[in-house]
């Protein structure tokens, strides 16, 4: 497959590594590939909040960007993992303006990945990440101890998975 090619990605889960603290959001394509990124805590937990349905009292920052895209006449039509580069994910937000230009944006994976689960946006990751991450299917969620994150380092395979419903794991201000 062409390595600038990009695959459809679902959110599988995401998943909180206890000996660090940190939170891990796990994507999946239709082959069973499994893609594992470190990201921050205010990030998981703005996904978490999305993929549960769960309302809060006032609006997340990407609560607040998705309404300023949408006000401004955009939509945000895809998101895209593009890269693997020095141990960080980049990715890109294509967004459509009213007229039909569109444009992409740059961003971390786990912003876009926020973004695109409350506007139910597709998520691609590029054939390239998957080949620079692993050869063969992944096996069960936290297997995998080399997770390349966008931040700082995370040492520890042990993951449990995060619900908002525990907001003081998370760090939530309830």
């Amino acid at each position: 497959m062409d390595s600038s090619a990009s695959v459809e990605v679902e959110v599988r889960e995401l998943r909180l590594d206890e000996a660090s603290g940190a939170a891990v959001l796990i994507l999946e394509d239709g082959q069973g590939r499994l893609l594992p990124i470190a990201i921050g805590l205010s990030e998981a937990t703005s996904i978490a909040k999305e993929l549960e349905g769960l309302d809060l009292a006032r609006p997340l920052t990407h609560d607040l960007l998705c309404a300023l895209v949408e006000e401004l006449g955009g939509q945000i039509q895809q998101v895209e993992i593009t890269s693997l580069i020095e141990n960080t994910y980049h990715a890109e937000l294509l967004l459509e303006h009213s007229g039909g230009r569109t444009s992409r944006v740059d961003s971390r994976p786990s912003d876009a990945v926020a973004l695109a689960v409350r506007v139910k946006a597709r998520i691609f990751v590029r054939e390239s990440v998957f080949e620079a991450t692993q050869s063969e299917p992944a096996g069960p969620p936290g297997s995998d101890p080399e997770v390349a994150e966008e931040a700082e380092p995370t040492e520890g395979p042990e993951l449990s998975l995060i619900h908002i419903s525990e907001p003081t794991r998370l760090g939530m201000i309830s």
